[in-house]
Formats: C-alpha cells, structure tokens, sequence
C-alpha cells in the first residue's frame, strides 16, 4: 500500500512561511461572477367539456385538456479570476496565477425540453333544490417539469452537449 509520509517541520515551516507571504501580499483576490439565462417557453392546449343531464337533479360532467409545453433554455455562467499584479516574489506569483486559471471557467449550454400530458375530468352534481347543490369533482392535475444545470458538472462534462451536460446536472 502507498502512503505519502508526513511533512517534516522544515516542509510546514515552509509552507507556513509561503502561506504568510500570500496573504501579506496579495490582499485581494477579486473573483468575477456573472450569469445569464434566457428561457422561452411555449404552452399549447387542446380542452373542452361537455355535460350531460341524466336527471333533474343529477348532472354528469366530462372534460379533458391536452398539454403541450416546450421549453429551450440557453445558459451563460462564467468565473472569472482576473490577473493579478506582481508582487515580485516568484513563488506567490505562480501559486496566484495557478489559483486564478484554476478558477477561472466559462460555461455555456443550450437546451431543449418538451413535456405533455392528457387531463381528464370528472364532475358529479346533485341539485337538493334551485339555490343548492353538491358537487363532486376528479381531475387530474399537472405542471411541466423545468430545465436546470449544476455549472460545476457541467464544466467537468466537456464532451457532452447542452442537452446531455443538463440531464446529467
């Protein structure tokens, strides 16, 4: 088995010393975020009802809805780490420009999604008198799912499309 041996004091005193230069000389370290989604949705439904009076009293009612939602969503989420200043020590230079091009990431996705669904509906009403009645109704109800990403996993799945890299989110 393979285990990395402990750091000597002289590696911690090092790293300590490193540590305590960077934070004396890079006060700042700016961090640029920026976000910007644009989503279009189309909604598109066929519905009607019809009654039917089997009594007086007693009426029967059916309807349906047929739903259709289209949703197309493009996506720009970027981090950017802008370059800093020299400080003029080398080592704290070259930790700062690997930390800024670490972080720093672009991500851009589109997306299409559609979603549908037949509703039906029932309703039972009964008329104790003209100003009175009771009313039972079924339906069956419904919201569209959505798109949405994690930027993260996103910018590890770079082989992967829009498409792909959202579902995988």
């Amino acid at each position: 088995m393979f285990q990395t041996p402990a750091p000597s004091q002289e590696q911690v005193a090092q790293g300590a010393v490193v540590r305590n230069n960077i934070v004396a000389l890079v006060p700042e370290f700016p961090v640029n975020f920026g976000n910007d989604s644009k989503d279009e949705i189309e909604n598109y439904a066929i519905f009607g009802e019809a009654s039917y009076r089997v009594t007086d009293r007693l009426t029967l009612t059916f309807g349906a809805r047929l739903d259709f939602e289209e949703i197309n969503q493009n996506v720009l989420n970027a981090t950017v780490v802008p370059p800093l200043p020299s400080t003029g020590d080398f080592l704290v230079d070259q930790v700062t420009a690997a930390a800024a091009a670490q972080f720093t990431n672009t991500v851009s996705l589109s997306a299409d999604n559609s979603f549908d669904a037949f509703l039906p509906k029932g309703v039972i009403t009964y008329d104790w008198t003209d100003d009175l009645s009771t009313s039972i109704s079924v339906q069956r109800a419904y919201r569209a799912g959505g798109l949405s990403f994690n930027a993260f996993r996103a910018a590890l799945g770079d082989d992967l499309d829009g498409q792909e890299a959202l579902e995988a989110a």
